[in-house]
């Protein structure tokens, strides 16, 4: 009997989990294929005090600032 009451609430939060709808879809132009290629850039915002960012390449960088409407210098570290 537990069992199946733990299946049925597993079954009631994936449910609810399918049914909420995602915040904001990306556009179409942030959703480039970027590689696995490993070629490190830091990015950060000019003047800001905030530490930089570490992404895996700089397509992964241009990826993050189209989505998230920021400006970012990029360097490689």
């Amino acid at each position: 009997m537990r069992l199946v009451v733990a299946v049925l609430a597993v079954m009631l939060i994936i449910g609810l989990a399918q049914a909420i709808p995602a915040k904001e879809k990306p556009t179409a132009k942030c959703n480039a294929a970027c590689t696995d290629d490993y070629t490190p850039v830091c990015g950060g915002v000019k003047g800001s005090k905030d530490k930089p960012i570490s992404f895996g390449n700089e397509c992964v960088m241009q990826k993050y600032n189209c989505e998230n409407k920021k400006s970012k210098i990029d360097f490689t570290v």
